[in-house]
Parts: C-alpha cells; structure tokens; sequence
C-alpha cells in the first residue's frame, strides 16, 4: 500500500508519467531519515528550485527519527494556494506513527496522513486484477489463486511476478509462469486431494516426487485450504457466511465443503500439523507421509 501511495502522489506532482526511465526522477529525491540531521535537510531540498522547473518531490523513509520535524509545519503554513503553484511536495514514510506527539497532531491539521495497512486476503484479488488489467493481460483463473496465495504476500511481489507474465507474452497460461509456477504441482495435488479423488491425488503426489523443489509450499499451500474449508464446512452447516476470500476461491472451497465434514477437516488439520512436526524432528521420508494422508482421507 505504501507503494501505490507514493505512486499517485508522484503522479499528482510530477506528472502521470513519472518514474524512473522519465526525466522527471530528476525532481525527485529519496532520503533516508536515519542519515539526515534534522528535518531542516528536506526544507532546504524542498526550497531548491527544481532543474526542470515545476515542484519537486521528497519521499522519506523512516520519518519517525526526523529530528526537529516542527520545521517541517512552519514549511507548510507558507505553503501557497492553490495546491499546483507548490514547489515542493515531502511524502513522510513512518513505519511508527505516534498519534500521541505534538507533531503527530499538529500535522493532522496541516498535512495529510493515509494509512497504509496490510492487505487483507479478501481483497487481494482487486489489487491482482488492478496490475494485470493495467498490463493487458487475460489470466486463467489457476493463475490468479497462485498469485494470490504467494507467501510471504506484497504488491511488489505481485506485479514482479505480473510483469514477468506480461515480458513473456503467453496471455498468462498456467504453463508460462516461471517463479509463479512453483506451486502449480503442488495446487494440483491440494485441489485433488480436497475432492477426496484417490487416484487422482496419487498421481499428482508422483508427479511431486519427480520436482522436490515444487513440494516445498504444500504444506503451506494445503494448511490454507484447511482452513479455509473449515469455515466454508461450518458455513455449510449452519447457514452462516463467515468465508471471506476472493470469489473464484470462495467458489472451490464450497465445492469442496461438500465431500467434508467439518469434524473431517479438523482430522485432517492434525494430521496434517502431526506430520509437519514429525517430518521436521526425524528422517523419515515426505512421500511416505503424504501417501499416508492421500489413504486416510481420499476415497
């Protein structure tokens, strides 16, 4: 989130185009608040006038260790109107924001503060959706549940992989991720054994054991699914709506809530947790456990 905001703060000062590549970087400083003295070093940028001419733009990370960033206020009462005539423009990055400082409340009064919170899971599909509709591209629907339980989660992580997709030119085929593809044998088998299928969740568990390297986020992947089916199986059987992810998963786990009990999907999630822990404290081999499970649950 703190990306997009300073991306439409940049765009608004500097122009829709702005950004590297552009001439306008040239008007643009990134400081690091930890290495400036005072907050005095982004009035004295920020009063520079500007190589292109127009505003300039400072974006600060760690702005909780400012020092003296009162002056930073008096800068903005002389600020003129309307908004476009500013010659200068500070985006003030805070992993620490203490409502509870005479700066902080001060600043409510004469600056604008977005937060800017982690994405929740139900939402990262907009912002999937957001980067590929942006680059023109049609994913298939496989693609979309990968990218959106990538972990650990970011936008950049998402557009990186988008813009990879997008370099390729395959439309955004299963088959044409490169990193994204990791998880797709393993998505394979998850979407298998939810379907409680035997045979075909025994072949997707030997086509893992060819690629170890693409076994490594089932567990993850798996305890996911698990848990999320559980609220999907409760919501079943009660007539609730607690399930809270994105409509193309939420339309799976449904599917799937009804080849389970939620007393089964519970069995499962231990089992699951026992053989994380056993296959983490002793030598025994994953096929051999995955195998296990594949008998215990699928028919």
């Amino acid at each position: 989130m703190v990306r997009e905001a300073v991306r439409t703060i940049r765009a608004a000062v500097l122009g829709d185009d702005a950004g590297a590549g552009t001439f306008s970087q040239f008007s643009e400083e990134k400081l690091d608040a930890t290495e400036l003295d005072s907050a005095m070093a982004v009035v004295d940028l920020l009063r520079m006038p500007s190589l292109l001419g127009g505003a300039r733009l400072a974006v600060i990370t760690d702005a909780q260790t400012l020092a003296d960033p009162e002056v930073l206020l008096e800068m903005a009462q002389e600020a003129p109107q309307p908004v476009k005539e500013l010659a200068g423009v500070a985006i003030l990055i805070s992993k620490d924001w203490d409502g509870r400082r005479k700066f902080s409340k001060s600043y409510l009064e004469k600056g604008t503060l977005i937060a800017c919170e982690e994405i929740p899971e139900n939402d990262r599909e907009f912002w999937i959706r957001k980067f590929v509709t942006a680059r023109g591209l049609t994913l298939e629907p496989e693609v979309m549940q990968v990218l959106s339980l990538l972990e650990p989660w970011s936008l950049d992580r998402v557009q990186n992989e988008i813009e990879k997709l997008f370099l390729m030119g395959d439309g955004g085929s299963v088959d044409g991720m490169q990193e994204v593809s990791a998880p797709v044998r393993a998505e394979k088998f998850v979407e298998h054994f939810l379907a409680r299928q035997r045979q075909k969740t025994w072949g997707a568990l030997l086509e893992l054991s060819a690629s170890p390297e693409e076994s490594l986020p089932l567990m993850g992947l798996l305890a996911w699914n698990l848990r999320h089916l559980s609220i999907a199986a409760y919501d079943r059987a009660h007539g609730s709506r607690n399930l809270k992810v994105h409509s193309f998963v939420a339309e799976k786990l449904q599917r799937w809530s009804r080849n389970w009990t939620l007393d089964e999907v519970v069995q499962a999630q231990s089992a699951l947790a026992s053989m994380d822990f056993d296959l983490k404290q002793t030598a025994k081999h994953p096929l051999g456990s995955w195998g296990s499970m594949v008998l215990e649950f699928c028919r």
